[in-house]
């Protein structure tokens, strides 16, 4: 599996029940003004109990196409409507 982000692989990262259980595919990527990222299917409707803490590895191995992503900087968000098609970045905060 070929990793292209600048983090570390062991670095913390937030996901949601829908990708890590329910086999949702990753809609919604948020490099968060702190650094921190969210891989998550791009519903509205999270609760706390859907949050879920993966390695940035483990991301990548969900879905290897967030990898178009390694560059983005922080404050961003990208969504997309399917896998396939093109991410559409857009400032935050």
């Amino acid at each position: 599996m070929e990793f292209k982000f600048r983090d570390t692989k062991d670095k913390a990262v937030f996901t949601c029940n829908h990708v890590l259980k329910d086999g949702h595919p990753v809609l919604s990527v948020t490099h968060d003004s702190d650094g921190d990222w969210q891989f998550l299917c791009g519903k509205n409707s999270h609760t706390e109990e859907d949050a879920k803490i993966i390695s940035l590895e483990n991301a990548v191995a969900l879905d290897p196409t967030v990898n178009q992503l390694f560059e983005m900087p922080v404050g961003v968000r990208a969504e997309r409507k399917a896998i396939g098609e093109k991410w559409n970045p857009f400032r935050i905060g």
